[in-house]
């Protein structure tokens, strides 16, 4: 008789790498806040932002974590969820600025 994957771990392997992605742009803006001098105005903002979008999104992906939780031992459903796509949105976007500094230097 096969076994019915459990949909809780699902939602704890999002949250991990969400925390892994987090920890990732803490160390990007880090490094560009703390690098050569040279990085100028717009590396400076980006770093800045993202150090400020870090609290924020390892809260968000907490809270997330837990709300799904409850709600998959509630249902026995995990159902979508739009807050994932507004989370991947700004990391994208820092990311893509923190590339941009770092290329165009």
């Amino acid at each position: 008789m096969p076994v019915a994957p459990d949909p809780g771990l699902q939602n704890e392997r999002t949250e991990l790498a969400w925390q892994r992605s987090a920890l990732s742009v803490l160390t990007v803006s880090l490094l560009l806040a703390r690098g050569p001098d040279g990085i100028g105005r717009a590396g400076a903002i980006t770093a800045y932002a993202a150090l400020l979008v870090v609290p924020l999104l390892v809260v968000a992906t907490a809270r997330r974590y837990a709300a799904r939780h409850h709600h998959i031992l509630a249902t026995g459903l995990a159902g979508p969820d739009r807050r994932v796509l507004v989370t991947t949105a700004v990391t994208a976007a820092l990311g893509t600025a923190a590339l941009a500094v770092i290329l165009l230097g």
